[in-house]
């Protein structure tokens, strides 16, 4: 909607109303792909919780598949899946960044990681076919290599595309809330899947999930390599020949990183291990079945999907990023202690720590 006014000369002035404004941003390319950037993570996050959502139980999960077939499934196993894939991630993720930075540029490292994410999916449904634990193990380490590298990708993707404009806090928030729909997706429908088909045909939709990202990458490299051509933006580092970070160079970054990058450790010490081993808690805590347990798991997932761009929003718009990290930190340490001694049902408490 245009406003109109008159100059004091007699000119006739259009002002751009709010809904002018918006809309107007919202038709900028970098919005359209976002969209598709999105897709980017979603089927390493939907197959990431495989062990949390049809790991075990009593149910049709990967336990009872290997019960039937004469062969051991433990809960220590079920949650060494989760380790492997990290173990190799507390390092190579910073590796991944030096690929990108250095050697390998955005675009080949996100076909690259998408394309390791795609394969770990893959093996992990022979695994899970075969009732091979050993080559679930090297699917999760392989997926592992790809998956937390691929988001350093998406952030470094969304970031080129975004800081030059309105909006990167708003962009990321969008990025990481889709992210959790898929995790949500997984929560919510392996289960289904399995108990209406088979565990194994869980895993394989896991291998489409992971198909439409690696769609989604080639579209983003196409996406990419246009928008430099006409000047929409501007050349990588490698593309211009400048000088790109140096693994030495992070000795120089300011303290203040480190600070936060310890407290992003500890908030995620206080979420992801207990997503890993919530469906199970659930279930001994409150009595609840296995098909509720995933279902108020992917509350959490949706209430992180949701809150995710608004915070981002108001991130941009209010600032103060300190005082929000503070209030979250704060609001997982809370639930924790909740979860322990009080009996609030469990779908408020998972809610509350998506949105946390």
């Amino acid at each position: 909607m245009m406003d109109v006014r008159v100059s004091d000369n007699g000119d006739v002035i259009e002002e751009r109303g709010c809904c002018g404004v918006l809309k107007e941003e919202l038709l900028e390319l970098r919005w359209r792909v976002l969209a598709v950037a999105c897709f980017l993570t979603f089927g390493s996050y939907y197959i990431f919780d495989f062990p949390g959502s049809i790991g075990t139980g009593s149910g049709a999960t990967i336990e009872q598949n290997f019960k039937v077939r004469g062969k051991v499934y433990t809960q220590e196993m079920n949650q060494l899946l989760y380790s492997v894939y990290s173990w190799p991630n507390t390092v190579l993720a910073i590796f991944g960044g030096v690929l990108i930075d250095k050697y390998l540029g955005i675009r080949t490292a996100m076909l690259l990681f998408t394309f390791l994410v795609l394969f770990g999916a893959f093996l992990f449904w022979l695994g899970v076919y075969y009732t091979t634990y050993p080559l679930m193990l090297t699917a999760r380490v392989l997926f592992g290599l790809g998956g937390e590298s691929l988001s350093v990708a998406q952030s470094a993707y969304v970031a080129r595309w975004f800081k030059h404009g309105r909006g990167m806090a708003l962009a990321f928030g969008i990025t990481i809330s889709f992210a959790r729909v898929g995790s949500s997706f997984n929560f919510l429908f392996s289960p289904k899947i399995a108990k209406a088909w088979s565990v194994e045909m869980a895993a394989l939709v896991g291998i489409f999930s992971c198909l439409v990202s690696f769609a989604s990458c080639f579209i983003l490299v196409l996406a990419d390599i246009y928008a430099v051509r006409i000047g929409y933006i501007r050349p990588a580092p490698q593309e211009e020949n400048k000088n790109v970070m140096k693994i030495s160079d992070a000795l120089r970054l300011p303290f203040a990183f480190w600070i936060l990058s310890t407290i992003c450790v500890f908030c995620y010490a206080a979420i992801f291990p207990f997503i890993g081993v919530g469906k199970n808690f659930f279930e001994v805590k409150y009595g609840y079945n296995s098909d509720k347990a995933s279902g108020y798991i992917s509350a959490y997932q949706f209430a992180s999907a949701a809150g995710s761009p608004l915070i981002g929003l108001l991130v941009d718009n209010v600032g103060r990023n300190t005082i929000w990290l503070i209030t979250a930190s704060g609001c997982f340490l809370l639930l924790h202690v909740l979860l322990i001694v009080t009996m609030i049902p469990g779908l408020v408490m998972t809610i509350a720590m998506g949105i946390a």
